[in-house]
């Protein structure tokens, strides 16, 4: 007589997964907010070093911020938003003359902007200490980092006081995650799949997931890199209006933003969640560039639309 239990427990299996999607996608899209923490750095002041400016790079968050903020108020949702930058943009999107560090800071619909006398480890954790204090459990935060990586880590180099400063992404990724919300990591810089640790990736399936990755540290934690982990990572200065990142406009695309207009828009979904975006930022550019994310059962509600 055949025994029944292996049946039943691929059948719970199935059921209990998707369970867990339902649950996600019956989410009504409110009662929660989306905090966005932007760096975007430039390297203008300190190209002199050995370290070559970037173009691109604010445009990403410019963009990415507009299109997070209309998808906000086309849903309901609030918006929060801290954006680092380093350097200046001219009228036609290039980079300018200005060797200047700014935080500008969006709440309630309010802008403030304050200049900032370095970019550091400290003022990025700063600010996320002070995004852990304001966030609950339904949140969403968003880190969106457009810049360079190092070499075979793909730490991020910050301009510091004038002088370029690494901050390793392991301990970015660990203070991060310790805030106590949901957490989308997008980076646009050479060498960023080294963030994704594949030994927490949520792709396992049967009853091995279902019973280990509520346990995993970043089973509440998506990431998106630009490239992998021995790639550098590229900006298109011709394709669009302005330069921007490969991955950021693979980005600004999946979330509906009008990139040739550059003007924010609404997706085609009515409901557009994490896997969805994943899936479609994706980067080939010019097979020199290769996305890698982390994916899975999980998934969540970023936008419900009417």
């Amino acid at each position: 007589m055949r025994r029944p239990f292996p049946v039943i427990a691929i059948f719970l299996a199935v059921l209990l997964v998707s369970c867990d999607l339902m649950m996600a996608l019956q989410d009504d899209g409110s009662g929660y907010d989306v905090y966005l923490v932007s760096v975007a750095l430039n390297y203008h002041g300190i190209a002199e070093d050995g370290i070559s400016e970037l173009e691109g790079t604010l445009n990403d968050q410019r963009y990415i911020s507009q299109q997070l903020e209309h998808l906000c108020s086309l849903s309901g949702v609030g918006y929060d938003a801290w954006l680092v930058s380093d350097g200046s943009l001219t009228s036609e999107g290039l980079n300018g003359d200005e060797d200047v560090r700014r935080l500008m800071r969006i709440s309630g619909g309010t802008r403030t902007e304050k200049e900032l006398e370095k970019i550091d480890r400290d003022t990025i954790d700063d600010i996320l200490c002070d995004v852990s204090r304001l966030v609950d459990s339904d949140d969403l935060l968003v880190f969106h980092y457009s810049g360079h990586g190092y070499a075979g880590t793909g730490d991020i180099l910050l301009p510091g006081d004038g002088h370029g400063v690494a901050y390793p992404l392991d301990d970015l990724a660990a203070v991060i995650e310790r805030v106590p919300c949901n957490r989308f990591i997008f980076m646009d810089s050479c060498y960023s799949g080294n963030i994704v640790d594949v030994t927490l990736d949520d792709v396992r399936t049967g009853l091995d997931n279902l019973f280990t990755r509520y346990d995993l540290p970043d089973s509440r934690t998506w990431y998106s890199a630009s490239c992998q982990v021995d790639e550098a990572s590229f900006t298109d200065m011709t394709g669009y209006p302005v330069p921007l990142g490969a991955h950021s406009a693979g980005l600004l695309k999946a979330l509906g933003f009008d990139i040739m207009a550059l003007e924010p828009g609404r997706p085609e979904d009515d409901v557009l969640t994490i896997n969805t975006v994943l899936e479609r930022t994706t980067t080939g550019y010019d097979d020199r560039q290769h996305s890698t994310s982390t994916s899975g059962t999980r998934d969540l509600v970023l936008f419900r639309f009417d």
